[in-house]
């Protein structure tokens, strides 16, 4: 998000010092302890998803998705896959999250309705985050609960010039999504099965929820898979 939501001079610096940014940001490196190994696998990943390691703004929807199989879905399959399914009898649960809420956290801090000039000339406000890159992170806690709650509107964090997107009603695709994640929570709190159509992964039949107004079950496809061989050739 830091990178997407500022301007093309930081966009520029970790870019033009990948040899560093990339294994701190996609490895969780120190960057006092990054090796020549770990930029060279940083390097491979970059170009694996951008195709290419001369990377400009016009690859944002490759990088949100190179990110999030680093941060999220790689080590959430390996936990599935090496862990749970070896090492538990119990029912695990995944979801991919694939509601666009009309309340979310780019119209909360003001991406796409206006430039962030930071450190220079701000990204064109219509490529900061653009919408083909997903779903943003936690956005579905706008559904879940009481709009950020333990966060007061105004507070610094999150402007008060916003509060009334957020304290007025949901739209009907909103509030269609939210009763079925309230419901399936709560569900899955209760009884440990959050019913409806979501079933447990199984060894043989790997499948997660794909969350949205309409949930159903789905399969990994060929690009998820390609992808988790690629972060295992690695050494991740």
């Amino acid at each position: 998000q830091i990178i997407t939501q500022l301007d093309h001079y930081f966009f520029d610096f970790v870019i033009n010092n990948w040899n560093i940014w990339g294994p701190v940001l996609l490895f969780h490196k120190h960057a006092l302890e990054v090796s020549a190994d770990d930029t060279g696998k940083a390097f491979e990943v970059l170009e694996y998803y951008c195709g290419t390691v001369d990377v400009t703004t016009e690859h944002i929807v490759n990088m949100t998705e190179m990110f999030t199989d680093s941060y999220f879905l790689f080590g959430v399959t390996k936990y599935i896959d090496d862990y749970h399914l070896r090492h538990s009898s119990k029912p695990i649960y995944q979801y991919i999250n694939t509601h666009h809420n009309e309340k979310n956290q780019d119209i909360l801090k003001g991406i796409n309705q206006r430039p962030i000039p930071i450190l220079g000339e701000p990204f064109p406000t219509s490529s900061i985050v653009p919408k083909t890159a997903g779903v943003s992170h936690a956005d579905e806690l706008f559904l879940q609960w009481s709009p950020l709650v333990f966060v007061p509107f105004g507070s610094g964090i999150y402007p008060a010039y916003h509060s009334h997107i957020f304290t007025d009603n949901f739209s009907g695709n909103d509030s269609i999504t939210s009763l079925h994640i309230t419901t399936l929570w709560s569900d899955f709190i209760k009884t440990g099965n959050p019913g409806g159509v979501w079933n447990p992964v199984d060894s043989d039949n790997k499948m997660f929820l794909n969350l949205n107004k309409e949930p159903r079950m789905e399969a990994r496809d060929s690009r998820y898979d390609d992808k988790m061989v690629f972060w295992r050739s690695i050494g991740y």
